[in-house]
């Protein structure tokens, strides 16, 4: 699947990536009833508000309001772009998305664009 064809592969990533499973390599989670709940890593005021549901595949402060898929908690978390965000889950549960590099990545060809320009 090439790059370009970003919402496909937004798709790919948020059905094959498991949500409580990213979130907790950054915070503590315990099942309460049908969802999981935790302090808000983005807001430290926010305490045990929150939730995260695998079944919608969505996460949600109800203190500090944040909320979102996958691929929006770690855009946020890692201050990153969608796409970046997107491709980072990508290769680490290694989904056939994002074959090719982003067109402009720095991490990808920074000195080959470089002489290119010049």
């Amino acid at each position: 699947m090439a790059a370009d064809n970003y919402p496909e592969i937004y798709k790919e990533v948020i059905e094959t990536v498991d949500i409580v499973e990213t979130i907790q390599k950054y915070i503590k989670l315990e099942l309460k009833g049908s969802y999981y709940e935790g302090k808000c890593p983005f807001d430290p005021n926010c305490g045990d508000s929150f939730c995260v549901s695998s079944k919608h595949k969505t996460f949600m402060c109800f203190g500090c309001f944040s909320k979102g898929n996958v691929v929006a908690f770690m855009a946020k978390i890692g201050n990153m772009c969608p796409k970046t965000a997107a491709r980072f889950l990508s290769n680490l549960q290694k989904t056939s998305a994002w074959d090719s590099p982003l067109v402009g990545d720095p991490q990808v060809g920074a000195s080959e664009n470089h002489e290119t320009l010049i």
